[in-house]
């Protein structure tokens, strides 16, 4: 009778008993051969697998997010700087106006996001949340270079709240591509 407790070997020790199994192969693997990764215990071989292929972006899908994005910086910054000028017409007043601004880049941030993720085919890929995050930073760099053309005061863009309402809106867009 054995008093090992380990039924099975490493694969790759074969000296080593395990009962550890990887989360992706299901090969036993022994603790030298282990590697943490966010969804559980991965043998070295399935580690450097990296992400499966159904979740990245072809070079075609990224093509389309890509004219899908050039499209939101134009109509997004157009929208962005008419509902600036619009509330500079009102007599709100600086603050209120800057607050509503940031506002509106947050919900265009929700809105660039959830545009990104339907237009890539609600892939999980890493480059389509950059492409979010910068589609959604390039709308409020268009938005301000139209509001100054259309007679919006550039410091309604470049003061603290819009600021924070720019880095809301990025992570709006980031995190609308999951899962």
């Amino acid at each position: 009778m054995s008093t090992e407790i380990y039924q099975n070997r490493c694969l790759r020790h074969k000296d080593i008993g395990t009962n550890l199994r990887c989360g992706r192969c299901g090969d036993f693997i022994c603790p030298k051969c282990l590697a943490v990764s966010p969804v559980g215990s991965r043998c070295q071989k399935c580690v450097q697998l990296g992400q499966p292929e159904m979740f990245r972006s072809s070079k075609s899908e990224l093509g389309l997010v890509l004219i899908a994005s050039i499209m939101l910086v134009i109509f997004g910054g157009l929208f962005l700087s008419l509902i600036c000028r619009l509330l500079w017409a009102f007599p709100i007043g600086y603050q209120v106006g800057s607050i509503v601004t940031a506002f509106v880049l947050a919900l265009l941030g929700t809105a660039t996001g959830e545009t990104i993720r339907r237009v890539g085919k609600y892939k999980i890929d890493r480059r389509l949340k950059i492409i979010s995050g910068a589609t959604l930073f390039g709308v409020y760099v268009m938005g301000s270079a139209i509001g100054d053309a259309i007679g919006v005061p550039f410091y309604l863009f470049t003061n603290i709240i819009s600021f924070i309402g720019v880095a809301i809106g990025i992570y709006l867009a980031l995190n609308r591509i999951h899962p």
